[in-house]
């Protein structure tokens, strides 16, 4: 009986030995059978390579065309006469005489009253500006576009300390558009300069009552 027993003993560990010897030939040395499959299922490296991103087609942009400025809009009515006067402003876009970077509150007005319209420059009555000594007028001068500078007398409007009777209105009827600088200079030789856009100033003469579109000119009458 003891015989037997070792016998099957024998073929037991004969067993072991040849399954043992099995798995060493399908796995690496020293690794389970897991680590097998695990290596022989990871997939090759991807490999990469530069790709220059293609160049976007220029976009062509238009520039935004300026906005006019804003003209502003009033009516009054004398209490003693009933005589009505419709005003229409638009105020400087320049900051020659700015402070911080704003320009000063200054205002070219179109005053259209019973006897025709008035051309006006008016400033705020913080600005201290005056005549000289005894004057009732200023000098000035005014510009339109790049033409010339012309120099004239701007006589103070009666009853205000901030407001001057300035160029002709038929000259500012005959420049409907682009620019107007104005000048003045008070006492002390103190300057105070300003400048108006005129792009929508059409507009504005079309809403006064004193004012109306030119009639066209005649034909020339034909030779006999």
């Amino acid at each position: 009986m003891k015989t037997v027993i070792v016998a099957v003993l024998s073929v037991v560990s004969a067993i072991g030995s040849i399954l043992y010897l099995t798995r060493d030939q399908h796995t690496s040395p020293g690794t389970s059978l897991a680590g097998y499959v695990s290596q022989q299922a990871k997939p090759a490296p991807t490999k990469y390579v530069p790709v220059t991103p293609p160049t976007p087609a220029a976009v062509p942009t238009t520039p935004p065309a300026p906005k006019a400025a804003e003209w502003h809009f009033t009516t009054k009515k004398d209490s003693m006469s009933d005589a009505v006067f419709t005003f229409a402003g638009v105020e400087s876009q320049s900051e020659e005489n700015g402070i911080f970077g704003k320009p000063l509150e200054t205002s070219l007005v179109l005053r259209c009253s019973p006897t025709g319209l008035n051309v006006l420059y008016a400033w705020s009555p913080g600005i201290m500006l005056v005549p000289d000594f005894g004057e009732e007028s200023f000098d000035g001068e005014f510009r339109y576009n790049s033409e010339p500078a012309q120099t004239a007398k701007f006589n103070v409007l009666p009853g205000s300390n901030n407001t001057v009777a300035i160029i002709n209105e038929t000259f500012l009827l005959d420049h409907t558009g682009g620019t107007l600088t104005v000048r003045v200079t008070g006492m002390n030789d103190e300057k105070l300069t300003s400048t108006f856009d005129l792009t929508g100033m059409p507009d504005a003469l079309a809403k006064l009552p004193c004012v109306k579109p030119a009639e066209p000119a005649a034909a020339p009458a034909a030779a006999q």
